[in-house]
């Protein structure tokens, strides 16, 4: 399941709810969560969820996922980097990139990692598109990271 939830600025059509922590709009960002493990959860395959979320760690989207039954990929002895992070913004590290595994899926990871092709590179290489700009530079395509994961091939499936 890809995702990209609600940015961490901005208006929300629900009240202007900020919080000083997870950032503008984190209960848009926690219903997302809520709705997603409400759709998968009859679903007994290998399930991955994947993507932008918006949220840290210890935020309550991330921590919705984690109270139901999926294990982010990041803090498992299948990652391969010392430091967590995935998003580059204003010389700034942090990870909003998440890889949330269900038991089955856990199972088949080998490896994960960050491919750190966008937030370290210095914002003189992004692309802007916006501006009319082109540039075939693959650095700083976007502010994040790619996550990188091997998987275990099962043909029985």
């Amino acid at each position: 399941v890809l995702s990209h939830f609600k940015s961490r600025r901005g208006s929300c059509s629900e009240n202007k709810e900020v919080s000083i922590v997870q950032g503008d709009c984190y209960s848009v960002r926690l219903r997302s969560s809520q709705l997603i493990t409400d759709y998968l959860k009859d679903d007994e395959g290998t399930i991955m969820l994947l993507g932008d979320l918006n949220a840290y760690s210890q935020e309550s989207a991330i921590l919705w996922f984690e109270s139901n039954g999926y294990e982010n990929a990041k803090y498992t002895k299948a990652y391969k980097q010392k430091e967590v992070y995935s998003y580059g913004y204003d010389g700034m590290l942090g990870n909003l990139d998440h890889a949330l595994l269900n038991a089955k899926a856990k199972e088949r990871v080998l490896s994960i990692l960050d491919w750190h092709i966008n937030s370290e590179a210095p914002s003189l290489f992004e692309l802007r598109v916006n501006q009319n700009e082109t540039s075939n530079n693959i650095l700083r395509n976007s502010d994040h990271d790619l996550i990188l994961i091997e998987l275990r091939s099962n043909l029985s499936d």
